[in-house]
């Protein structure tokens, strides 16, 4: 390989390390492997059948995660951005889901009981019993 076919590959593999779909792999899969904690950013993370008992994710951006089978009972999820996440099947029992936003989450199948839903926004959710969720629904699905 000349030098001339050297810098032209060298160039070519920058230029591929540059790009944003590169850099956007990469940073996901770190960005999934982060501590449970307020306001961690698990957006289109799979963390289904993980157990997440009792987590604070206060302010959480947990938009489009997969959280199918998860354990949250307990969790803290208040003001936690759920919109289009996958809870099918969750351990959703005594979680605060207040000011949260499911809307267009999937929570069928999802155990529910006890839970904080005061201002939690659901327009579009898929509900526990395979209803979806009107468009004004805040607090329950209507």
């Amino acid at each position: 390989m000349n030098a001339k076919s050297k810098f032209r590959f060298l160039a070519g593999l920058l230029l591929a390390l540059a790009s944003p779909g590169f850099a956007q792999a990469d940073s996901s899969a770190d960005r999934c492997k982060i501590e449970a904690k307020p306001g961690v950013d698990w957006h289109g993370c799979d963390l289904s059948h993980e157990d997440l008992s009792g987590v604070d994710l206060r302010g959480a951006n947990l938009q489009g995660a997969k959280l199918s089978a998860t354990i949250l009972r307990g969790a803290n999820l208040s003001n936690a951005d759920l919109r289009g996440a996958s809870l099918l099947g969750a351990n959703l029992q005594l979680v605060n889901f207040s000011g949260a936003d499911l809307r267009g989450a999937f929570l069928t199948k999802a155990q529910l009981g006890k839970n904080n839903f005061e201002g939690t926004l659901f327009e579009g959710a898929y509900y526990n019993n395979f209803q979806i969720c009107a468009a004004g629904s805040v607090g329950r699905c209507k």
